[in-house]
């Protein structure tokens, strides 16, 4: 754990104090699901005083979508081995003191209503 995470704690969408805070930043993650080695997350931890609101979003345009050769592009393997790195991911950041927001929908559409809550 780098200096770098020192700082990260979790802003609730629903929180009443937001206006007290100087910046609040919203950290999407989508393919790298790892923290010790996350430039995104370093970077989204670093300069002052801030709250982060790790995002992940499961798009359903992902699940059950043809690949070139006719395989379905999620199995019922890649879904589960998908949903156990995400519970892990929460676990890692709650272990720092954070947790992470899950929601279903297409990301263009879901975040900025995450982002607009902020």
């Amino acid at each position: 754990d780098g200096p770098a995470f020192a700082n990260l704690s979790l802003l609730m969408s629903n929180s009443k104090n937001s206006s007290s805070l100087r910046c609040v930043k919203t950290l999407w993650f989508r393919c790298d699901l790892r923290l010790d080695d996350n430039l995104a997350l370093a970077a989204a931890c670093r300069g002052g005083p801030s709250s982060l609101l790790p995002v992940y979003v499961f798009d359903p345009r992902h699940f059950n979508r043809p690949t070139l050769a006719g395989a379905k592009k999620s199995s019922a393997r890649r879904a589960r081995f998908l949903l156990e790195s995400v519970a892990n991911l929460r676990s890692n950041l709650e272990a720092r003191g954070s947790g992470l927001a899950v929601f279903i929908g297409r990301p263009d559409e879901v975040l900025p209503e995450v982002c607009q809550e902020c």
